[in-house]
């Protein structure tokens, strides 16, 4: 692949828009910034969506740059947080998604209520939203509408009740 080189003058022709200095970056850096996207992403469809969305941006709505020398790098730099824009989106669940697959906050999880008898329809909930779906607490507390200052609480006793259960069921089978 080589050293890519991004000579000033064409850096500030790409930040005007000029036609031809998109299409020279676009081609001189193509390749760099799709195995960038692709070595996070691990998926080609993606790499290529990301690398993309930030050319796409970047020609919609221009950059500003203190020193032209630093195209590469801002471009870099975009394709890495695209790339984990899209990794983040993976964690979490479609709206649409099938709503079999969404814990019950009111009778609790069958699964997790029999592995963890002693766990409230609340813990069974956060339990399941962080670990199994992702969902982070900011998100579980516009979900459940429960505070967010407290989900830290109820998380942290749901943990120490599961490990408990779990430790009392590896007794019972080592018996």
């Amino acid at each position: 692949m080589g050293k890519i080189v991004i000579e000033r003058e064409l850096s500030a022709a790409f930040r005007k828009g000029e036609r031809g200095a998109v299409g020279e970056v676009y081609r001189r850096t193509y390749k760099f910034l799709y195995l960038l996207a692709a070595g996070l992403l691990k998926s080609p469809d993606d790499a290529f969506d990301a690398v993309h969305d930030v050319f796409a941006r970047v020609i919609d709505r221009g950059i500003e740059l203190e020193d032209d020398s630093r195209l590469l790098s801002y471009l870099a730099s975009a394709v890495r947080r695209r790339a984990y824009d899209f990794l983040s989106a993976r964690k979490r669940i479609e709206p649409d998604a099938e709503i079999e697959n969404l814990p019950s906050f009111d009778s609790g999880n069958p699964y997790f209520a029999s592995l963890c008898p002693g766990l409230s329809p609340k813990e069974t909930a956060v339990l399941l939203l962080h670990l199994s779906f992702g969902f982070s607490f900011r998100e579980i507390a516009e979900l459940t509408s429960l505070p967010r200052s407290s989900l830290h609480d109820v998380y942290a006793s749901a943990l120490t009740k599961a490990r408990k259960n779990i430790g009392d069921i590896g007794d019972e089978t080592q018996s």
